[in-house]
């Protein structure tokens, strides 16, 4: 798990896991707190969501969400268990998709609308899941669609306005996903945004915990990731592909972030080109 934390935080959005289950009425859930976002939707009967000291009960159509780090109790109801589904996420941006769908630790719970608007998105997530064997970039765009439903359904706003420190941040990123394959600095970034290398690495540390450099580096290493994966390319190749003119330098980052070499990394993932990175730890 520690790995896949480490590279939700420097993830705009992504999902971890799904799974639907049938309750028996003994069931009580043993929950494991978990560094990421989670999403349960009942399809049908009924249970019981324990949060902090406040109990919900819940029917068809309820959904209860559980924050990162805490240990809710839940259980079905005696008389009609419930069948529940779920989608686990995380990301730089799961904060602010949450938000606006007010849902928070204070407030777990999120009505459907009458015609259960919501269960289309869970259903497709874990039937995709189901027939491809992972969380895929469909997937990731059905997550996207069920938070811009629930945003609609609760009237919130879908685009809030973002403070400066968050605009240069955004701005950030995105210079680096357009420019990660060439050998840039965080001065090249923060020239690009008009402020200076000093003040954007404050930000990143205030508002997300790490510094840009860290940000881009693992940014880098995903990507290879993913390009080792293919079995297309030699690994000098991916190293210029992702940044690295040496390729030494590249394989002592790659270890540093993963906890094994390139090489390795593709023996273990040899024919699964779906494979993502934090599934190694």
């Amino acid at each position: 798990m520690g790995l896949l934390f480490e590279i939700s935080k420097l993830t705009d959005f992504a999902l971890f896991e799904c799974g639907r289950e049938k309750c028996v009425a003994s069931k009580e859930i043993c929950f494991t707190a978990k560094p990421y976002h989670l999403f349960h939707y009942v399809l049908y009967g009924k249970g019981f969501f324990e949060l902090d000291g406040k109990m919900y009960e819940l029917k068809k159509g309820k959904m209860f969400y559980i924050p990162p780090n805490v240990r809710p109790r839940y259980y079905p109801d005696k008389n009609d268990p419930w069948t529940y589904i779920w989608v686990a996420f995380g990301g730089i941006y799961a904060d602010r998709l949450l938000q606006p769908c007010g849902l928070s630790r204070m407030n777990p719970i999120f009505s459907d609308s009458k015609d259960y608007r919501l269960v289309r998105y869970f259903m497709e997530i874990s039937e995709e899941y189901s027939n491809k064997g992972s969380l895929n970039l469909k997937c990731l765009g059905l997550a996207y669609c069920l938070f811009s439903e629930m945003i609609t359904i609760s009237g919130g706003e879908e685009t809030p306005e973002l403070s400066p420190k968050d605009g240069h941040i955004k701005e950030a990123m995105e210079f680096i996903m357009y420019n990660y394959q060439f050998p840039i600095t965080v001065g090249d970034i923060a020239d690009s945004l008009n402020i200076t290398s000093n003040y954007l690495a404050n930000i990143f540390n205030e508002r997300l915990g790490y510094s840009p450099k860290s940000y881009m580096i693992n940014y880098r290493i995903e990507k290879a990731c993913v390009l080792l994966c293919t079995g297309e390319y030699s690994i000098g190749e991916i190293s210029k592909m992702v940044g690295y003119r040496n390729q030494l330098y590249f394989a002592t980052e790659f270890k540093r972030v993963t906890g094994l070499t390139p090489t390795q990394y593709r023996q273990r993932r040899e024919g699964r080109p779906d494979a993502r990175i934090y599934t190694l730890k």
